[in-house]
């Protein structure tokens, strides 16, 4: 975040706020995720029982179970907001007018969605003692602090919930898909006619492909734990082990995205190394006054 907000170069300002904006949902996400709820889950049943913090306040099983699916979508719909800042800094269209002024109320209509779309899930949630019943009668036999636990349903039926995650999914890739078709076009289009010079061109492709590179990286740990949940989800099958790895591997999200950011970026790569180097002459400095003038040679730069 500190590199986002005061090391972002000129020549990322126009995408800097959509950045910080996608960071925050990551650390939204896994904070939730990490601390808040950590959810203990028993695919391929919809039922987990939460091991966060919020479970020791009393927060409703149900409410911890939004808030973490909320901050997945987020972070999605930030990811497609970063793809249309690129779209709508590069794109000359004749009609680019009207989509300033459609542009965040598209946005906002994005976040509205998703969130609206939490409350019919809240609302459907099963009587939990016949639900937890019939969680216990389909799985293997589990170890007896799971009987134990204060394990949450949130459906009998998983359909709805399947047919909600792929029209996201569809919702999220069709705005991209759009976003890239009209970029690649409309930008390929003005190095044809010679309003962007080549330099310029070959300049946004670096930048844009590692915007893409940085984007698909918490996607593409969203959508494989989600992959293997739908599997569990259609075939009824149950292993605990894989359902961990899964949720493990959803957890890295943030390390794993700031990472990248860090590594792809030049100017974040540079602040980075510079504080290791800075760090590093200090602890050699501290060493060198630590030891005694008679067992060195004090060399000055």
């Amino acid at each position: 975040m500190y590199c986002l907000l005061w090391k972002t170069p000129i020549q990322m300002s126009s995408v800097k706020w959509y950045l910080v904006t996608m960071h925050v949902w990551i650390m939204y996400f896994d904070y939730t995720w990490g601390l808040l709820v950590v959810p203990f889950f028993l695919f391929p049943a919809v039922a987990m029982y939460p091991l966060g913090v919020l479970s020791y306040i009393g927060i409703p099983a149900v409410l911890q179970v939004i808030l973490f699916i909320l901050a997945m979508t987020y972070i999605n719909i930030s990811t497609t907001s970063i793809f249309e800042n690129r779209f709508y800094t590069l794109c000359m269209f004749s009609w680019k007018h009207n989509w300033t002024v459609c542009r965040r109320p598209w946005l906002a209509f994005n976040y509205i969605i998703v969130t609206i779309a939490m409350i019919p899930l809240g609302l459907s949630v099963p009587d939990q003692i016949s639900s937890r019943k019939r969680v216990f009668e389909t799985l293997p036999c589990q170890p007896r602090y799971i009987y134990e636990a204060p394990v949450f349903v949130l459906a009998n039926d998983y359909t709805i919930h399947i047919v909600f995650v792929l029209a996201f999914v569809f919702f999220i890739t069709i705005q991209i898909f759009i976003f890239l078709v009209f970029l690649v076009w409309n930008t390929v289009q003005q190095v044809k006619s010679k309003t962007m010079s080549s330099k310029t061109f070959e300049m946004q492709k670096k930048f844009f492909l590692t915007l893409v590179i940085q984007m698909e990286v918490p996607l593409f740990l969203f959508l494989t734990p989600l992959i293997y949940v739908l599997i569990s989800a259609t075939r009824n099958y149950y292993n605990q082990s894989a359902t961990n790895i899964a949720v493990i591997t959803a957890s890295t999200n943030g390390i794993v995205s700031t990472l990248v950011m860090v590594f792809i970026h030049r100017p974040y790569r540079e602040v980075v190394f510079a504080l290791f180097r800075r760090s590093r002459i200090s602890e050699v400095s501290q060493i060198r006054v630590a030891t005694p003038r008679s067992a060195i040679t004090i060399v000055t730069t």
